[in-house]
């Protein structure tokens, strides 16, 4: 396990730590090898070294150096480890995406309960679950990108097996293990289904955000109010007020240079967002008392009637809606609605496609942060990364609304 993942070295503290439940334990397991069998010892780390041996020897041969890491400029910040992220992050968060897991957080107490499971294994399982997570989520991607979940923690699932047994034990002892696993069938069921959503591409976990996870927890199709929620990070709930319309832009007299003939969903033109127009936009600008008399909690909704020619399937480079709450001196929130993966119908888009060729109304909306007050404004702009080819936007509408 050192050879493929050098950072789990750590897992010889299983048999160095196993059975010493308390410091006279402990120093008679390291009298037992640093002063009686010292030899032994001797033995065992060059038996250890020598299995890396090829590995080093097939490095120097391949790159000419006897260490080569191929990681190249990432690396650890053990300093500042993202632990508790890496626990209950939406992205990729361990527990999150893995809470039957806690169990064995629980668990862990059952074993400082009992005395012989105590001194056998606490000292290893505790000292191995505290480095692990330590080591994992110090590393400079603490989410690990690809996967569902956090992988990393899975390798030391049999160290975690044993505080879950200890509990099982106790549990059985008092008459409630029956109840205890019925109870944890609804963590097996979410883990199953959310894999299913995983494999459909309704959930990807690395991606997500409180929002993301909640808008898409029963969902078995991909469609815009999960999108929309992912994109902002704020719940697209079923019900809002409209108070009033901010802007409403059908582009059959505006004066920018992209308005276009060419397609246009009502009238005679829409809007042609390419890289001709470079960063001259269209932009609209939403001041603080627009959302005067409006009580309760306060959101922008935005509406637009989109048309994508030519569809790419990169996720980070879509043409979006760029809604910007700033105050006079700088933007204090930024959020990106993307465009080309919300045309069509239900089934017909996804996280990375949508249909091309027809007109589809793309609406989301926006929480405005409690802090937007007298003197901020929120500006609204398209974005079209390079990447990204050409698209049409018609009716572009904004409104005031509250829940």
């Amino acid at each position: 396990i050192t050879l493929i993942r050098p950072t789990e070295v750590i897992c010889l503290l299983i048999p160095a730590l196993y059975g010493t439940g308390s410091w006279n334990a402990l120093r008679r397991r390291i009298r037992f090898w640093i002063v009686e069998h010292r030899i032994l010892l001797l033995g065992l780390a060059v038996g250890f070294i020598s299995m890396g041996v090829p590995q080093i020897a097939y490095w120097k041969y391949v790159t000419g150096d006897w260490i080569y890491y191929s990681y190249t400029t990432e690396g650890f910040d053990f300093l500042d480890p993202e632990v508790y992220r890496g626990f209950f992050g939406f992205s990729n968060g361990w527990l999150v995406y893995a809470p039957l897991m806690a169990l064995s957080i629980i668990g862990l107490f059952f074993i400082r309960t009992e005395s012989v499971v105590k001194s056998n294994f606490l000292p290893m399982v505790l000292s191995i679950f505290v480095l692990h997570s330590w080591i994992t989520y110090s590393w400079w991607n603490w989410n690990y990108i690809n996967g569902f979940g956090s992988r990393p923690m899975i390798d030391i699932y049999p160290v975690l097996a044993i505080p879950v047994a200890a509990m099982t034990t106790k549990l059985s002892e008092r008459g409630f293990l029956k109840a205890a696993f019925f109870l944890c069938i609804p963590f097996f069921a979410l883990n199953f289904f959310q894999t299913w959503q995983n494999i459909h591409g309704v959930l990807r976990t690395e991606l997500a955000n409180r929002a993301y996870y909640f808008q898409a927890f029963r969902g078995t199709e991909y469609n815009q109010q999960i999108s929309a929620a992912l994109d902002l990070n704020d719940y697209q709930y079923r019900k809002y007020h409209d108070h009033r319309v901010l802007v409403h832009e059908g582009f059959e007299h505006a004066p920018y240079g992209n308005v276009t003939t060419a397609r246009a969903f009502s009238g005679k033109k829409s809007y042609r967002i390419d890289h001709n127009a470079g960063e001259d936009f269209p932009g609209w600008t939403i001041p603080y008392d627009s959302f005067d008399g409006i009580e309760g909690r306060k959101y922008l909704k935005i509406t637009a009637q989109v048309y994508v020619d030519r569809q790419i399937s990169d996720f980070y480079a879509y043409g979006s809606i760029v809604i910007d709450q700033q105050s006079p001196e700088r933007v204090y929130r930024s959020k990106r609605l993307r465009l080309n993966n919300k045309t069509g119908n239900v089934g017909e888009n996804s996280l990375w496609w949508g249909k091309t060729h027809t007109w589809t109304e793309v609406t989301a909306y926006l929480k405005i942060e409690k802090r937007f007050s007298e003197k901020d404004l929120i500006r609204v702009y398209f974005h079209l990364p390079d990447q990204c080819p050409p698209l049409f936007v018609d009716e572009v509408v904004l409104t005031a609304c509250s829940r």
